[in-house]
């Protein structure tokens, strides 16, 4: 007779490595999601792909809900920890305000899947982004930085004072992840591949160039 615990798991699946099932599983998921959506990701297929069971896997995440969340969770704080570390402190705004735009077309472009995520969560209406920034309102890195270098900017008369550093992000945002979600569109439209990697370092001076033109020019009179 297959003995079985009070979690409903038998001791076959107790036996194998908890936290590196639920990595192996975060891992695959993540592809899942990113390939196929929230709507047409299959947790039978996650299972079936990290060799381990539907039974196991809400165990773990208790639904197909909580999965994405936790998905959504791990691609959002490996994404801000590349960008935490950031030290603009020693740089004019000028400089600092370009290291920036740079450091984070870098972090979009290192996480494709975070891009790709992004979307499919804002075909959701974002509501797990919603929650987790009340849950846990951003303290520390990139958050902080850039109301920083606009404040020194606007001190030392470079930078225009109708922008803010919500309308900064958006512009970073916008510009490099479109590359990743709209690349194919662009490249059957106009034949070029936005993530070329033999233009990816142009690409990367644009950004910053867009943001320093932007906060450096004068403003139309209304």
């Amino acid at each position: 007779m297959t003995m079985t615990t009070t979690t409903g798991l038998d001791p076959q699946v107790r036996r194998r490595d908890p936290t590196g099932v639920r990595a192996d599983i975060l891992r695959v998921a993540t592809a899942e999601f990113v390939e196929k959506g929230f709507g047409g990701a299959r947790i039978d297929e996650i299972a079936a792909r990290t060799h381990t069971t539907k039974r196991m896997i809400y165990y773990y995440f208790d639904s197909k809900e909580g999965l994405f969340t936790s998905v959504m969770d791990r691609s959002f704080d490996e994404f801000w920890r590349q960008q935490s570390m950031l030290d603009v402190n020693e740089l004019d705004p000028l400089a600092a305000l370009r290291h920036f735009a740079e450091i984070s077309f870098d972090a979009f472009m290192a996480n494709a899947d975070f891009v790709r995520l992004l979307a499919v969560e804002n075909s959701r209406a974002a509501d797990h982004f919603a929650t987790r920034a009340a849950r846990n309102p951003p303290a520390s890195g990139p958050f902080d930085v850039v109301p920083g270098i606009l404040a020194r900017g606007l001190a030392a008369g470079v930078f225009r004072s109708d922008i803010d550093a919500i309308d900064i992000r958006l512009l970073i945002v916008s510009y490099a992840s479109f590359r990743t979600v709209f690349r194919s569109t662009v490249s059957n439209v106009f034949g070029r591949d936005m993530l070329n990697p033999e233009r990816l370092s142009f690409y990367r001076k644009l950004a910053g160039d867009m943001i320093v033109a932007t906060m450096t020019s004068i403003p139309d009179e209304c």
